[in-house]
Order: C-alpha cells, then sequence, then structure tokens
C-alpha cells in the first residue's frame, strides 16, 4: 500500500499541474503511517498484555512506558518534518521555474534512500542525521505552520467560493493573515477581524494560552479593502501601515463586505495587483 502511495504521490509532483494532487494525497500518506503506527502499537500490546515495558512518567491515572514515549516522539517527528517539507513544496509549486518540482522531488527522494541506506549500516548514524534534520526543522516549524494555514486557507476558500458561492456576508468576524509582524502578532498569523464603535479589534486564537487581542482606533488609523490576485488585502493606514491579507471567499460581496467592517472599498488597482510583483507580495 505504502509503495502504490509513494508513486502516486512522486510521479505528479514532477509537474506543477498535477503537484496539488500528489500534495494532498501526500497528505493522506502521511497520517496513513501515523494511524497505522498506532494501529500496530496496540496490536501488539493487545496480543502481548503481560510484556514488561519500563514506567517513566506517572500524570494522575496514566502512566508512559518508555516504548510510548518513543511512538509520541516518532510522531512528533514526522509532523514537524512533514510540516515544514509541505510548505518548502508550496513554495517550489508557485515558482515559475518548470524543472524546480522535479528538482526537488529527485533531491527528497535522493535523500530518503540514502537515510536508508544509512540505517541498514549504522542504525546510530542514522538516528543522529535524524535527529539533526528534526532540530533544524523544528526551528522552522512556526514559521512553517503559520504559512500551511495561510496557503491552504487561501487555497480551500478560492475553490470552495467557485462551487458554492456565498450569498450574505457572514456576521462571524473575517480571516485575516498580517503580511508582516504587527503588534503581538507574526506574520501570517490567522488572526479574526471584527468591527466595533471605535474602530477595529484584531484577535488570535491560541489553545493553551490567552488570546492575542489588538485594537485599533479609527481616530488614528484608517482602513481600505482592495482586491487582488490570489488573495484580497485590507490596508490599516496611520503611523504605520499594516496589510492584512484574507481569502478570496466573498470576492462577489466586497462591496458589501466593506460596509460591514467600516472600511473603504477600493476597486482602482486591481491592474496593479495582479501583475507578477502584486502577486509575489501576495503569497510573501
Amino acid at each position: 500500500m505504502f509503495l502504490i502511495l509513494t508513486l502516486i504521490t512522486s510521479i505528479p509532483r514532477l509537474t506543477k499541474v498535477s503537484k496539488p494532487f500528489a500534495q494532498a494525497v501526500d497528505q493522506i500518506e502521511t497520517w496513513a503511517g501515523i494511524i497505522t503506527m498506532l494501529t500496530l502499537r496496540f496490536m501488539v500490546r493487545a496480543e502481548t498484555p503481560d510484556a514488561a515495558e519500563l514506567a517513566v512518567i506517572h500524570m494522575g491515572f496514566v502512566s508512559f512506558g518508555t516504548d510510548s514515549l518513543l511512538m509520541i516522539a516518532a510522531i512528533i517527528n514526522i509532523v514537524v518534518i512533514n510540516t515544514v517539507k509541505f510548505i518548502f513544496e508550496m513554495l517550489i509549486w508557485i515558482t515559475p521555474v518548470p524543472t524546480a518540482d522535479a528538482i526537488f522531488e529527485v533531491a527528497n527522494k535522493t535523500m530518503c534512500a540514502a537515510l536508508m541506506v544509512v540505517y541498514g549500516f549504522s542504525p546510530t548514524l542514522a538516528t543522529v542525521i535524524n535527529l539533526a534534520t528534526f532540530a533544524v526543522a523544528l526551528v522552522l516549524f512556526g514559521w512553517a505552520y503559520r504559512r500551511q494555514i495561510f496557503l491552504r486557507a487561501v487555497m480551500l476558500d478560492t475553490v470552495w467560493a467557485m462551487c458554492v458561492p456565498p450569498k450574505a456576508v457572514s456576521e462571524k468576524p473575517l480571516i485575516v493573515f498580517p503580511v508582516s509582524a504587527i503588534g503581538p502578532f507574526p506574520a501570517r498569523a490567522r488572526c479574526t477581524l471584527t468591527s466595533t464603535d471605535s474602530g477595529w479589534i484584531l484577535r488570535h486564537e491560541r489553545i493553551f494560552r490567552g488570546d492575542l487581542v489588538l485594537e485599533v482606533s479609527a481616530d488614528e488609523y484608517s482602513a481600505d479593502l482592495s482586491p487582488g490576485f490570489i488573495t484580497n488585502c485590507i490596508r490599516l493606514r496611520g503611523e504605520t501601515t499594516a496589510n492584512l491579507t484574507f481569502s478570496r471567499w466573498y470576492n462577489a460581496l466586497l462591496p458589501e463586505l466593506a460596509t460591514s467592517l467600516d472600511v473603504t472599498f477600493n476597486n482602482s488597482n486591481t491592474a496593479a495587483m495582479q501583475d507578477r510583483a502584486g502577486l509575489k507580495a501576495e503569497l510573501t
């Protein structure tokens, strides 16, 4: 099964036309591997319930043994490295160089084959190389994860809007992504933008910590909405300028969206946003 999935994900990645399909299947392959690891783990544990396993962590009613910790570490390793790999795959896909995709894919499979050979001769050396790769990926993980969410939102919303276009502007906050760092928010962090009587509120929800909130006063800043080629943009202009990009979900309702957010709709620079420089700025 994994050999078939490998062929399905490798061959289409050689061209830009078929690469999005390969990326989707690659995600299935990754999660299939994780699910298979967990399934085998529980099957082995069920067949040999009395197998000795050194318990190293106790948390209330739950205890983790060395085997369980190694399994969790392997899953984290896969998720972190795959996330960073995915974002570089997407960046190469949008790069207007025809052979870049094939070169990257060949290099990727060559590295995997080399690691397998190294593991056959020296599992210790292979582990050291893997840990070094994981360390580099971990440093880039936050940057890559934010851009992965951004690219997925942009692409999925674009396709979904063509299939089932919205008939009205939702009362839910608009999902936006700052192009560069603004206040407490890093670049491309997934935020929500809502309009208030005194201006706007930009919020970044976090799971294990409190939400980051930034209030923007209408007395100090003005805001306008401009359509783009891949994304649209809300610009906050004041002491500094902040660009908040969002998907094309409301492309048919941009004037209505601007009214609901109490911003100015600016349709005069559409042509400028559709040139190569504008497209590069949208996806930076």
